[in-house]
């Protein structure tokens, strides 16, 4: 199930953000970062376990936002997750009427 972050879910996003900023895959994320930009971030859980996150970041005065952040877990790969997380994060950038 794919649903807005809250701050108990922080720390899982945390650990899976920097399980592959460690292989040099993506950017990392401090914790202080992620608790600062919570409300930006979708999880998804699956049996009350995160598995993945992404977040939509609005970028200044142009209507416009970038998409970070997006993480599976490798034994959740695969299967859409991370297609179901864009796909959240662009349905809310046209809520908030960023152009596309």
């Amino acid at each position: 199930m794919i649903i807005k972050a809250s701050i108990k879910d922080a720390k899982s996003i945390y650990r899976l953000i920097s399980s592959f900023a460690r292989k040099g895959i993506m950017l990392s994320r401090s914790l202080n970062y992620i608790y600062e930009n919570i409300r930006d971030f979708w999880v998804y859980k699956e049996n009350n376990r995160l598995l993945g996150c992404c977040s939509l970041h609005v970028i200044g005065w142009n209507n416009l936002a970038e998409i970070k952040s997006l993480s599976v877990h490798p034994s959740a790969q695969k299967h859409g997750i991370g297609r179901d997380l864009i796909k959240m994060c662009m349905e809310e950038a046209a809520i908030l009427g960023v152009r596309n």
